[in-house]
């Protein structure tokens, strides 16, 4: 919906599937630390975070848009 506004729906949906991706992130770096490979954890880490500023990206243009359209 590329311009349009977003249901709550799909935010609710973005909402969960970053939550996903946090909890799956956590849980696998942690597991890569426990047995003992630290730098692999990392990297983990770092992937499921740029996931993450991927999937809001869309989210945070929609906000600047409508802000912008507000103010002018």
């Amino acid at each position: 919906q590329m311009g349009g506004t977003k249901s709550i729906g799909s935010y609710i949906s973005l909402i969960l599937r970053i939550t996903a991706i946090g909890i799956f992130t956590k849980i696998t770096a942690d597991f890569c630390t426990d047995i003992g490979e630290r730098s692999i954890a990392q990297r983990v880490e770092l992937v499921g975070k740029s996931t993450i500023v991927l999937i809001i990206l869309p989210i945070v243009k929609n906000i600047i848009e409508s802000t912008k359209n507000f103010l002018l």
